[in-house]
């Protein structure tokens, strides 16, 4: 009986591909990507940060992802009458509405790291002091994004189960702003990358934070960022 189902979803696809989205779509390279060197504790120079905001500098109608086609070992159709590529912004609109969850990211992976990151999200009174404690600034811009995405669908009738998986790959630019030296000190770039079979709800925006996350990471390995929080002078930072 499945297989019989199957073969009457394929037929389907050959009737009406060019109306249903059912024509051959595959998986986009993404770009080289290696495993994350974690900061070490005694290396963290401790010098106050704190994270001012993302925003996405991707250009608009770029490639971004792959809604490839196929059957999934659990028996999950992907992207079934939806499948081809997705362009920016339209294609991932869940991530672009959720920039301010990226401040508690970048909190979380950077104090794991023994970085002295200000003002963290779950504050709720004197955010202002907290962060004017900080001297230094962080700023993210997000310049490329690439993914291959499956948004399950069930195999008998195509319904959306309305979860997803795959992989996503991110890169971003990073700004350090010092506030003692009232200019930007340091501008550099990490990636990121994050892949999972598993079907979860909002699956998307769970790979790009995962992303982000190891992007943060990434950064807080640098050798750089930490020469640049060390710059502090010293008659400066005491007066602080």
């Amino acid at each position: 009986m499945r297989r019989h189902m199957l073969c009457v979803l394929s037929l389907m696809c050959v009737l009406w591909g060019l109306l249903a989205g059912c024509g051959r779509v595959n998986r986009i390279a993404l770009p080289q990507h290696g495993s994350v060197v974690q900061a070490s504790p005694e290396t963290v120079p401790s010098a106050p940060l704190y994270f001012t905001k993302a925003i996405f500098g991707l250009r608009r109608g770029e490639v971004v992802a792959s809604l490839y086609n196929g059957e999934l070992s659990g028996g999950d159709l992907c992207n079934y009458g939806e499948a081809g590529l997705v362009t920016w912004p339209t294609g991932l609109p869940a991530l672009g509405r959720n920039t301010e969850e990226l401040a508690g990211l970048f909190h979380e992976v950077m104090h794991s790291q023994g970085y002295d990151v200000t003002a963290a999200p779950s504050l709720v009174f004197d955010r202002a002091q907290e962060e004017m404690r900080a001297q230094f600034l962080v700023a993210a811009r997000i310049t490329d994004i690439k993914a291959n995405i499956c948004r399950h669908h069930g195999v008998w009738y195509g319904d959306d189960l309305h979860t997803s998986s795959g992989e996503l790959y991110a890169e971003v630019e990073w700004s350090l702003y010092s506030r003692l030296e009232g200019r930007v000190v340091l501008v550099c770039r990490t990636s990121g990358y994050h892949g999972s079979e598993a079907a979860m709800p909002e699956g998307e925006l769970v790979l790009f934070q995962e992303a982000f996350s190891e992007a943060v990471r990434a950064l807080a390995a640098r050798d750089d960022l930490r020469a640049a929080l060390r710059s502090v002078p010293a008659a400066a930072a005491a007066g602080n």
